[in-house]
């Protein structure tokens, strides 16, 4: 479904919402993938996610040409790359960059998947102009995690990746424990090294499975989430 933002009838005094895009069987319905944009060659990008109405075959990404409406195959990840869920996931356009840190892998999202849920603590990079992947890795402590949110903000020399919330699973199984929202990861791209932040203030309560986005002032003095 889309909206066009560029109109509000009168009778619903909202952006009209259509449901009339291409999509064929081919095309999986998931829950917890990413959505990467590409606002230069105005596409998406479909990655990961729980499927829903059967069982997982051979990992793929695939994509969504906005302006011709129809879906492409680009093909499975490669490097041993495994398609996740509820993962923390953001898309930088203007460097043509996808990422996706942490996320599950279950019988859901992995073809041949035994056993029960497991998180990991993998960041997943896209190259959206090479078609590329890269398997990089977490944050410092290593903890298995998911179902938290990140960001990205236009500072430092190619920009900082900032994640939090969610849940960890540091037995390495499916039992978890909430993530406090005070503690910040952040990755610097440029450098690829992770920082830790540990925010004060009025910190919410722990969350999963929530949305996230950040805002910025015109001169980049301040950003907020």
């Amino acid at each position: 479904m889309y909206q066009d933002l560029d109109s509000s009838p009168p009778s619903i005094e909202v952006p009209q919402l259509y449901a009339n895009l291409s999509k064929n069987q081919s095309i999986p319905s998931v829950s917890g993938g990413i959505l990467w944009q590409d606002n230069v060659n105005k596409r998406f990008y479909l990655y990961g996610g729980d499927h829903s109405d059967y069982s997982p075959n051979t990992p793929n990404l695939l994509s969504y040409d906005v302006l011709n409406d129809n879906w492409h195959s680009m093909g499975a990840p490669g490097k041993g790359i495994q398609c996740v869920s509820y993962g923390g996931g953001v898309a930088i356009s203007e460097l043509g960059q996808g990422y996706m840190l942490g996320g599950w892998l279950s019988n859901n999202s992995v073809p041949g998947w035994s056993g029960g849920p497991l998180a990991t603590n993998s960041l997943i990079k896209y190259d959206m102009n090479t078609n590329d992947w890269t398997n990089n890795t977490g944050p410092a402590d290593s903890i298995p995690r998911a179902e938290g949110v990140m960001v990205y903000v236009p500072a430092s020399d190619d920009g900082l990746l900032v994640y939090f919330g969610g849940v960890t699973a540091p037995y390495h199984n499916d039992t978890t424990l909430p993530a406090p929202m005070s503690l910040i990861h952040i990755y610097d791209i440029r450098s690829s090294k992770w920082y830790t932040q540990i925010a004060g203030g009025d910190t919410p309560l722990s969350r999963r499975k929530f949305c996230a986005d950040v805002v910025w002032a015109p001169d980049q003095s301040s950003y907020n989430m």
